[in-house]
């Protein structure tokens, strides 16, 4: 990723925007002149309709620049093939890894004979219902408290010929899960062996990702939510 960030920062337009972009927002606490802010992507897809080999990519887009040109910021960071979805802990532990060097470290680049050193951080993960519950290691949506963001058990009910978990509107609003009591259940569920706390299966590597919130940093899946409306 670092060659790729300070190819980006020293070849593209990308720091014009970026400033251009700081001068016209009004939360301008969320910039500074050290730290550039990135979302990474990551889905899994077939090869062929037949195959049972899936390609899943791993893309960031930069955080401070229009919705209109992050497509073309985009980066590809990695690309992991195989039969079926990939370990968590294989496909994101060299992102992580790196991705806290960058932190830490930074990015050293040069534009019009000024030297700058960026300092990298990934604050958002964009990906569908399946994918997002696979590197958080929570339950998807049809498990025992399958919400991502709080602590609905649901329930079961008849659907054709077999049965469908659902989470209607409940009073009180269930409690929302944190990012504390998350990781306090996951080493729980590892210390104690069982199957899941309240939908929490074991760690995940993004909970060393710094300034990473693994429950607020992941966004619903519009397309299961809304389009498709069947999950959420």
């Amino acid at each position: 990723m670092k060659e790729q960030f300070k190819n980006l920062l020293e070849i593209s337009d990308l720091w014009n925007q970026i400033t251009e972009n700081k001068r016209k927002t009004v939360r301008c606490h969320v910039f500074s002149q050290s730290r550039r802010q990135f979302h990474r992507h990551t889905d899994g897809f077939r090869v062929t309709k037949s195959s049972r080999v899936e390609i899943w990519p791993l893309t960031v887009t930069v955080n401070e620049v229009s919705v209109l040109l992050k497509s073309k910021n985009l980066l590809l960071v990695s690309l992991w093939s195989g039969v079926g979805k990939p370990t968590p802990e294989t496909f994101l532990k060299p992102f992580v890894e790196e991705a806290r060097t960058l932190e830490k470290v930074g990015v050293t680049w040069t534009r019009h004979g000024i030297s700058r050193v960026s300092k990298i951080r990934f604050l958002l993960g964009v990906m569908d219902a399946p994918a997002r519950a696979m590197v958080t290691n929570i339950h998807q949506y049809n498990g025992l408290f399958g919400c991502g963001w709080c602590l609905v058990p649901g329930f079961y009910i008849p659907k054709g010929d077999g049965q469908s978990r659902i989470f209607p509107l409940k009073f009180p609003i269930p409690p929302r899960r944190t990012l504390e009591g998350t990781l306090t259940a996951a080493k729980l569920a590892l210390e104690f062996g069982v199957d899941h706390i309240n939908g929490v299966k074991g760690l995940s590597q993004l909970y060393l990702l710094p300034g990473f919130d693994i429950i607020r940093g992941v966004v619903p899946d519009y397309m299961h939510c809304l389009p498709i409306g069947v999950c959420l």
